[in-house]
């Protein structure tokens, strides 16, 4: 059964002590398994991919112009196995989770990987392959780690650095039998073949991944934030001139307000401690004034404005 467990609930290092007998998380076996299978696909793929352009794909080009053809694609296609990470990561903390946009985007990087075993003599349909296995390669790649060390609690956390040295030993396993192994299999056996046996271990690594999805301990997406830096400042943005001015002066006034928030901090902890209730409110607004004409905020911001301000103080602290 899947445990859903939410980052609020996990039990803190104060009130469960480290088992040293604890075991390895039995489903570890399957993120592994997983692991090494798709670096297997991925790299093996690579690793023919400029061969296979300059030798068949591109023969349309003028021979002194193929290499650099193949260049373009591969470099073009590597752009996009380093973007898409963001999307992925976006995906599983805020909406899907880490085991499902896993396992989706690794159905469609089977779909690319089953592209390029079939479009070997059509441009398009390779190309779309190579796009399909960007998204998929680089939509799981900020996820898989992380989901390793979500299988772990305060009991048996230091049994992940056993398990992250396996994990990181199987993902240089696969991607040196891969490099070995696809450069033979093109020559020997053609391209059909060579993209094939990528795929087939594509598709095995997802099917492995899916045995054990009973088992894993999946944390939900976090809800969204309301007062993150992207929606502050749009809504600055949006209140037209006069919210975009405030906007950036506060931009300009933020290390000035960093210093006075802390400085009214310490100077109520220390009314606290000597003075009632009136009298800290009281020193309070003066010493907000004084505050506020030695950082030269202006007195009347808007409500973004304040709003943008505390963001930009909270990410400081």
């Amino acid at each position: 059964m899947v445990k859903e467990v939410a980052e609020p609930e996990r039990l803190s290092a104060t009130s469960v002590s480290p088992d040293p007998k604890a075991p390895i998380p039995k489903q570890i076996r399957y993120i592994i398994g997983n692991e090494g299978c798709e670096r297997f696909s991925f790299y093996g793929m690579r690793n023919i991919l400029t061969v296979f352009l300059v030798s068949s794909l591109l023969l349309y080009l003028p021979e002194s112009e193929r290499a650099r053809g193949a260049k373009d694609v591969f470099h073009t296609f590597v752009i996009g196995v380093y973007f898409f990470p963001l999307l992925g990561g976006w995906l599983a903390d805020r909406f899907f989770g880490k085991y499902n946009t896993i396992f989706w985007l690794s159905l469609v990087y089977c779909a690319g990987q089953a592209c390029l075993a079939m479009f070997v003599t059509n441009r398009t349909g390779f190309y779309v392959g190579l796009g399909l296995i960007a998204l998929g390669s680089g939509g799981i790649k900020p996820c898989v780690a992380a989901f390793v060390g979500d299988q772990f609690d305060q009991t048996n956390k230091h049994r992940a650095k056993v398990v992250f040295e396996a994990f990181y030993w199987i993902i240089n396993f696969g991607s040196f039998f891969a490099s070995l192994l696809m450069p033979i299999f093109l020559r020997h056996l053609g391209p059909a073949v060579a993209f094939g046996v990528p795929g087939v271990l594509m598709f095995i690594s997802t099917a492995i991944l899916w045995l054990g999805r009973k088992q894993y301990v999946m944390v939900p997406p976090a809800p969204p934030d309301p007062h993150s830096f992207l929606r502050v400042s749009r809504d600055a943005i949006a209140s037209g001139l006069r919210g975009q001015v405030l906007a950036a002066i506060a931009d300009r006034k933020r290390d000035r307000i960093f210093r006075a928030h802390a400085e009214v901090r310490i100077c109520n902890r220390g009314l606290s401690r000597a003075c009632g209730t009136d009298r800290i409110r009281r020193a309070r607004r003066v010493a907000s004034a004084r505050l506020r004409a030695r950082a030269n905020i202006p007195r009347k911001l808007s409500k973004a404005c304040v709003r943008f301000c505390a963001s930009l103080c909270c990410s400081r602290w």
